[in-house]
């Protein structure tokens, strides 16, 4: 309310009778008051939308006011709680973390094209799972497989149904390539598959660079399947 009160003050002096010099210096004072403000504030609403804009979570929309706003603040303090490390295969927790995740493949496609990786082969010669955890609950899940010279493959990743939408895969995709980087990777491919149900799938990934491509590896082509690469030495 702040605003109304200034308003309220430059409308009194506005009024004052005559013309002497206190009334004028008043009346410069607070136009060059109000001024400024304007100017501030609007250096500051730019700032905001730019950082919002930014945001991989939210491409097209620059700027979020209200309730809108206060969502985007409690995703970022709901972000920082996050915590990312390698994964315990000793603990329970995981072991039906990924078993959710193989339940939720299983309808989408006949096994031979179903290629997600059960506990015991993430526990494979090349392989690195990486969880994020909240408090006691396991959120997210992420693995690097290690492909032929310098490129690696994008396996497990998934976030729990209760915290979607709220910028955890972005941190967990973010750490594994910052991972990925720091050990001389150059490339790294993925296989997702190619109906509506993984459609949301594809344009995270699409949003965070990577391309649609060829098979890689050892898989064949499919028309279930979707393969897409990102090449790290691009930035």
């Amino acid at each position: 309310m702040a605003h109304v009160r200034l308003l309220a003050v430059v409308r009194a002096v506005a009024h004052l009778p005559g013309h002497g010099v206190l009334v004028t210096g008043l009346r410069q004072l607070l136009a060059l008051g109000v001024g400024l403000l304007v100017q501030v504030g609007g250096v500051l609403g730019r700032l905001v939308g730019v950082s919002i804009a930014h945001d991989p979570e939210y491409p097209t929309r620059p700027c979020r006011y209200g309730a809108a706003a206060a969502t985007d603040v409690a995703r970022a303090r709901h972000n920082h709680r996050v915590q990312i490390s390698r994964a315990d295969f000793a603990d329970p927790r995981l072991a039906a973390f990924l078993q959710a995740h193989l339940d939720d493949m299983e309808p989408t496609a006949p096994p031979e094209s179903r290629h997600a990786l059960d506990l015991a082969a993430l526990q494979g010669h090349g392989v690195r799972l990486w969880v994020g955890t909240e408090g006691g609950d396991l959120v997210g899940t992420a693995a690097l497989a290690a492909l032929e010279g310098r490129h690696e493959e994008l396996k497990s990743m998934r976030t729990a149904p209760q915290v979607r939408g709220r910028g955890v895969a972005t941190r967990m995709l973010d750490h594994v390539l910052a991972d990925a980087r720091s050990r001389g990777v150059e490339r790294v491919s993925l296989e997702t598959g190619s109906m509506a149900f993984f459609e949301p799938a594809r344009r995270f990934y699409a949003r965070a660079g990577f391309v649609v491509c060829p098979p890689f590896g050892a898989y064949a082509d499919d028309p279930l399947s979707t393969f897409m690469t990102l090449d790290l030495r691009r930035g």
